[in-house]
C-alpha cells in the first residue's frame, strides 16, 4: 500500500517457485491472494518463478490451466525466474540428448505464454551458463562461453507462437465412458467404472488390493521413439484420509522390463488431486511392451482414476 501511495502506476507482483502447474501449492497460492486481495492488498500479478527440469517438467495443459486460474484472479501472470536444469534425469547423458530436451522445455514455456492473454512476458535467471546460479548443469540459453544453445532457439520459437509437437492421447476410453475397455488391473485386483463422485461421466474403481502396486492401467502403443517427452495428466483419488500415488511407464525390450516414474500426487477421499506433468524417455532397443499403470497406495485402500490422458511430445 506505501508503494503504490508514491507510485500508483506501479505493478506489484507476488513471486514463488513451484506453482506453474496444477497441486495442492498452487491451490493453496490462489487462495492465499485471492485472501489477500479481498482484505485490500494491491498485488497486480503474480511471478511463477519456472526454475524447471526436464525430469519432470509441466505439460502444455498443465500450464495453461494454471495461468488461466490466476487470471481469473485479475491478475497478470509471468514466468520470472525461468532455468531448466538437465542432469536431474539424465546424469550421464550424452550432452547433445540433454539439450535437445531442454530446448523443448523453453519452446513450451514460451509458447504458452505467447498464446494466453494472462502472460505479457517472461524472464530468465540469467543467460549464460558461465553466470547461473546453477553450477554444471546446463540451466540456460547460452552457454558457458557464450554461444548458443539448442534452447535458444527452442526459446524463439515459443515466442512466435509456436509449441512442440503433441500426439494424439495414447490412451484408449480414458474418461471411462465405455466402461473398463481398454483397462487392465495387476495381480487380482478389481476393477470396475461407477459413476464419478464430484466429476462428470464415469471414473474407474480399483478395490480389493492387496499389494502396493495393484492398480488400474493399459498397454498402450509402442509409438515412442527415444527421446520423446511422454506427457501424462489423470484425476484420481481415494477411500483413505491421504495416499501417495505414482503414474509409472513399464516399458519391456529384449525381455528386460524397465520401470519409468510419470510423476505423482497425494490423493484424498475429500477430492479429486490431478497429475500432470511431462518427461523425456530413453531407450536403445524398440520396446515390444508399453504399459502405463498407478499404483502407491496401501493394501486395502480403493484407488478411483478418472480422465486419463497420455500423449508424446516431441521438438518440432
Amino acid at each position: 500500500k506505501w508503494v503504490k501511495e508514491e507510485d500508483p502506476g506501479a505493478l506489484l507482483f507476488y513471486n514463488d517457485y513451484g506453482i506453474e502447474e496444477p497441486g495442492p501449492k498452487t491451490d493453496a497460492v490462489l487462495r492465499f491472494l485471492a485472501d489477500l486481495r479481498a482484505e485490500g492488498a494491491p498485488i497486480d500479478g503474480v511471478g511463477l518463478q519456472a526454475h524447471l527440469d526436464t525430469a519432470n517438467h509441466p505439460s502444455e495443459p498443465g500450464l495453461r490451466a494454471t495461468l488461466q486460474r490466476f487470471a481469473a484472479l485479475d491478475l497478470k501472470v509471468n514466468y520470472s525466474e525461468i532455468d531448466v536444469r538437465t542432469r536431474v534425469l539424465d546424469p550421464n547423458g550424452q550432452r547433445e540428448r540433454r539439450l535437445a530436451a531442454q530446448s523443448v522445455v523453453y519452446q513450451l514455456l514460451a509458447g504458452v505464454c505467447a498464446t494466453e492473454p494472462s502472460c505479457p512476458g517472461l524472464t530468465l535467471w540469467g543467460f549464460s551458463d558461465a553466470l547461473s546460479w546453477i553450477m554444471n548443469d546446463d540451466p540456460l540459453i547460452f552457454d558457458a562461453d557464450y554461444t548458443k544453445k539448442p534452447s535458444y532457439d527452442g526459446l524463439l520459437r515459443g515466442l512466435g507462437g509456436k509449441l512442440p509437437n503433441a500426439g494424439p492421447s495414447l490412451v484408449e476410453n480414458g474418461d471411462f465412458s465405455n466402461g473398463t475397455t481398454g483397462w487392465i488391473s495387476f495381480a487380482g485386483a478389481s476393477i470396475s467404472a461407477q459413476t464419478a463422485v464430484a466429476r462428470s461421466g464415469s471414473a474407474a474403481m480399483v478395490n480389493d488390493r492387496s499389494q502396493v502396486y495393484q492398480g488400474p492401467g493399459q498397454i498402450v502403443p509402442n509409438s515412442l521413439s527415444s527421446g520423446d517427452h511422454l506427457c501424462l495428466g489423470a484425476f484420481l483419488r481415494v477411500d483413505s484420509d491421504s495416499a501417495r500415488v505414482n503414474a509409472t511407464l513399464k516399458l519391456t525390450a529384449n525381455g528386460t522390463p524397465s520401470y519409468i516414474p510419470l510423476g505423482g500426487t497425494t490423493a484424498t477421499n475429500t477430492d479429486w488431486a490431478e497429475i500432470s506433468g511431462c518427461r523425456p524417455i530413453y531407450f536403445t532397443a524398440a520396446p515390444t511392451e508399453s504399459v502405463v499403470y498407478f499404483e502407491g497406495p496401501a493394501a486395502g485402500v480403493t484407488l478411483y482414476l478418472d480422465d486419463v490422458t497420455v500423449w508424446p511430445l516431441r521438438r518440432e
